[in-house]
């Protein structure tokens, strides 16, 4: 009722993390994995993770996965902060 497009359950305990996004019939579908092991968000286009980042005993820093799923415009994001922080 409240529209959401999207919601993940991820359960670090049995390494499980189930997808589900809203259709065009205001039903939730489970949505799969692509064949690298990638979930794409609809709520948050060109967003996406690996679950078995969850299940590393080492996870990644932060930094290293913005860098990696959103590449170039992680870099850009960065320059325009640093410009700003310089300008204060």
């Amino acid at each position: 009722a409240g529209g959401v497009p999207e919601y993940w359950l991820i359960d670090i305990t049995i390494n499980q993390a189930e997808f589900y996004q809203l259709d065009q019939n205001g039903k939730y579908q489970q949505v799969g994995l692509d064949a690298q092991g990638k979930y794409y968000s609809k709520a948050l286009p060109g967003f996406w993770l690996k679950p078995n980042w969850f299940w590393r005993r080492n996870i990644p820093d932060a930094e290293s996965v913005f860098e990696l799923v959103a590449g170039e415009d992680y870099a850009i994001y960065l320059g325009e902060r640093s410009q700003r922080a310089e300008g204060l």
